[in-house]
């Protein structure tokens, strides 16, 4: 789906702009916001192992932000497919609008900012965490998959 250097790339930018955010400030009251999205931000599922997951990434663990994207996509498979995929050609054939990971990330940050009004560096972090499990899990037919056959690709690449 995306190269190892672009996936590295963006895991780093990720962490360095969680670098950015004063220790103190990483916690669930100041990650997200007053509600603005689609969706109150309690609705977001396993708040705090979200903000654990960040705290644990912004000091070099990836593992458990991986863990908690694999939960998160179960549930928001469809939305965050909405996110990265277009209908192209007569076919109705669907294919990935981001040419990079940066890409990929930048809209699933903003559609979790949208979504769940979570703030800039939080949002980041969080769709660090789907496109590295994305790349991770092979998924180069990410957007002509269907939600299960997304839901299936996640299980195996868990259990391997």
């Amino acid at each position: 789906m995306f190269s190892g250097d672009e996936v590295m790339d963006l895991e780093r930018d990720a962490r360095t702009t969680l670098m950015s955010v004063p220790m103190g400030e990483l916690d669930e009251d100041r990650m997200i916001r007053a509600f603005r999205g689609r969706r109150p931000a309690h609705d977001l599922p396993d708040k705090q192992a979200a903000v654990d997951a960040v705290i644990k990434f912004r000091d070099g663990d990836r593992n458990t932000g991986l863990v908690w994207a694999r939960g998160f996509m179960s549930v928001f498979v469809a939305d965050i497919r909405r996110s990265l995929c277009s209908k192209h050609g007569g076919s109705g054939a669907s294919r990935l609008t981001a040419a990079t990971a940066k890409g990929a990330a930048t809209a699933i940050a903003s559609w979790l900012m949208a979504a769940f009004s979570v703030t800039n560096p939080f949002a980041i972090a969080l769709a660090a965490f789907v496109t590295i499990l994305m790349s991770s899990a092979a998924m180069s037919s990410f957007c002509v998959m269907t939600d299960q056959e997304v839901l299936r690709h996640l299980q195996v690449s868990a259990a391997q």
